[in-house]
């Protein structure tokens, strides 16, 4: 990795924020250090991402499909779901995700390893 001052980067710290010299502050990367269930521990190493539970009580094969762009009549055929169930579960995601647009949706998705 290159830093802002194109000099290369050649190891990490972690430090508590506070104890971060001002001359460093500029290059600080945020970092979330999250325990994990054995559940989701065995998810994540199963799937290879993390699941998003309001997101996948949607039915994961539904949200595969939204995240590829697939339309609505394309996810009514293939998952055997009525109109009415699709459009429901689209505004629900849409809900979740803070976003207006089908395309966003999608968009989003992929951005989560969807």
């Amino acid at each position: 990795m290159t830093g802002a001052d194109g000099a290369t980067t050649t190891g990490w710290l972690f430090v508590h924020p506070d104890l971060v010299p001002e001359r460093w502050r500029a290059r600080v990367r945020p970092l979330a250090l999250v325990p994990l269930l054995p559940d989701e521990t065995r998810d994540l190493l199963a799937t290879g991402r993390i699941t998003d539970t309001a997101i996948g009580d949607l039915g994961e094969d539904f949200v595969q499909l939204v995240a590829a762009g697939t339309s609505r009549e394309n996810i009514v055929r293939a998952l055997g779901l009525s109109m009415r169930t699709v459009d429901r579960r689209f505004a629900r995601l849409r809900e979740h995700l803070g976003v207006d647009s089908r395309a966003e949706v999608a968009a989003e998705l992929v951005r989560r390893g969807w």
